[in-house]
Order: C-alpha cells, then structure tokens, then sequence
C-alpha cells in the first residue's frame, strides 16, 4: 500500500459526494494508493475549504467545513455529509445535534454545557 504525503495542485473535476457542485481547486494532505486518504485540506473553487480526514477519496471523519459566507460545521462527516455529532455555525446561531446523512435528526439544547433539551427533526431521505 503506497503511502504519502503531498499537494495536488493539479485542478480538477473531482467532486466529493456533498459537495459534488463544487469543483476542487486542490488538496493538500495524505494519500494512499493515489485517493485522498488520511488527514488532509481540500479548497474548493469557490473559496470554501474543508480540513479534517478522509477515508478512501471521501470526507469521513472530524473535520471542519469553512464556507464562503463565513458559515462553518464542526463534527463528524461520512462520505462526505455531515453524520454523527456536529455544530453548524451561522452568523448569528449556531445549531448541534445529531446529523444524520446531510441532515440535522436530534437536535440538542445546553445551558452551562449540561443538556437540557432534545429535538427530534424528522426528515425524507433521498437518494441523491
């Protein structure tokens, strides 16, 4: 298994699964057998940035969205969509929960870091 680490500056069609509109401008960060595998950052053309991990050419992992308009998810991604615990920040709010599959299934209130409240948000899967 070919293991490394370098920038492809290279540009490129390649679109990750949530973000597949987007188009990457490049990645900087490990790969093994030639996908992006490990820890890494990927810049977009449109001036977002995702740095976090990838497993096998996908966002899977923790890692950290930064979008152009200054809005930002923290948390667990699979296949590139937010899955698992995560904060999605806005300029005014910010919302945690459970994320399942792109979208926001629990959502959880704290006061003083000790929860409080829990929201169920039910919601139609597709297959996009």
């Amino acid at each position: 298994m070919k293991n490394n680490r370098s920038i492809d500056y290279e540009p490129s069609v390649r679109r990750i699964s949530f973000f597949k509109d987007i188009e990457v401008d490049y990645y900087e960060g490990d790969f093994v057998n030639g996908k992006y595998h490990g820890k890494g950052q990927l810049y977009f053309k449109d001036g977002s940035m995702y740095e976090g991990e990838f497993l096998h050419d996908q966002i899977t992992g923790v890692g950290i969205y930064y979008n152009v308009d200054n809005t930002k998810f923290v948390g667990k991604w699979k296949n590139g969509r937010f899955h698992g615990i995560g904060t999605y920040y806005l300029k005014d709010k910010e919302t945690t929960g459970l994320w399942e599959n792109g979208h926001l299934s629990i959502e959880l209130y704290f006061d003083e870091e000790e929860l409080i409240e829990a929201r169920y948000n039910y919601y139609v899967t597709t297959n996009d």
